[in-house]
């Protein structure tokens, strides 16, 4: 497959007579978890850890403070927040983070991204935590691909997660979140590989999964509602397929798939195979950040389930 230029996908906004990067491609795994708060603060911290130790020292600059706006992130803040993550005050009821590479508010190349509550809300009876973790889209090359599924399975080994995917995504900013979007999914249907990083839908996530990236994690329970370990492997005899802990991986795609439809998405692998195993478990959406009449969330969610699966090497 020829060499892409993710560049192309990057989206700027002038506002104030500034350009800022609103949309940038990258990789991200995105974490659903359904415990609360409480019980997960001290996990997250250890998440936090671990991503730390993975990336470059001194890679993640700025946070987004309580008034909005992108502040530094020193050493020392570092271990305030993890201070506070690890004997999470039982006055908090819930925790936003965004630790980003850039500063000013542009979406960076790496990010770390959570938000959660105590999931009490009677009125959001489907809601989950996110716990978003977002890399360049050259990770694969300047790390390993080994070590960047070694370290999704090492979160995944210890953070309570429901569901999890990894894969080619959007990365959008918290700044301007309406401009963004509409540069969002104006790209979103012809790029059938990358996720959206619509953090809202962890409203609607508990026993559901989202869709099938490069990367798919199912806990015991999910996978039970997937039909069970055999069931899938049946599903799915060339794809990867494995236990990791007490979840199962299952591996779509060599590389995870960008999925230009525009040039007949020769790269999908078994991303078909695995809507269609996954699909009485997917989430039922008929929009993400707009109307349906503007973007189809639910034709975008069923978007391969009516194509062939082709070649899990995809390189």
């Amino acid at each position: 497959m020829a060499e892409f230029d993710f560049n192309q996908l990057i989206r700027k906004h002038k506002d104030a007579g500034e350009f800022s990067i609103i949309v940038r491609p990258g990789i991200t795994a995105n974490f659903y978890s359904t415990e609360p708060i409480h019980s997960l603060a001290p996990v997250l911290a250890k998440a936090i850890e671990a991503t730390l130790a993975f990336i470059p020292q001194g890679t993640l600059k700025a946070h987004l403070a309580k008034n909005g706006f992108y502040k530094p992130l020193s050493p020392s803040l570092i271990q305030k927040f993890l201070k506070t993550l690890k004997d999470f005050p039982k006055a908090m009821v819930a925790w936003t983070m965004d630790w980003s590479e850039a500063l000013d508010g542009d979406v960076g190349t790496h990010a770390i991204f959570f938000q959660g509550s105590m999931l009490a809300n009677k009125n959001l009876q489907e809601e989950t935590n996110i716990l978003r973790l977002e890399f360049p889209p050259d990770v694969l090359e300047t790390v390993g691909t080994d070590k960047v599924i070694a370290f999704l399975e090492q979160i995944a080994s210890f953070f309570p997660f429901q569901t999890a995917h990894a894969g080619y995504a959007f990365k959008r900013s918290r700044m301007d979140p309406t401009v963004t979007a509409k540069e969002i999914l104006k790209m979103l249907p012809r790029y059938s590989g990358f996720d959206p990083s619509y953090a809202n839908i962890r409203y609607y996530m508990r026993n559901h999964t989202f869709t099938p990236q490069w990367i798919t994690l199912l806990d015991e329970e999910m996978t039970k509602k997937a039909g069970g370990l055999e069931k899938i492997r049946a599903a799915l005899p060339k794809a990867e397929v494995r236990k990791s802990g007490k979840a199962v991986l299952i591996r779509a795609a060599e590389r995870p798939p960008i999925g230009d439809m525009n040039r007949k998405a020769k790269d999908i692998g078994l991303l078909p195979d695995v809507a269609r195993l996954l699909a009485p478990t997917r989430i039922e959406r008929d929009e993400f950040d707009q109307d349906a009449d503007v973007f189809d969330a639910a034709k975008w969610l069923a978007r391969f389930d009516k194509l062939k699966s082709l070649d899990w090497k995809n390189a």
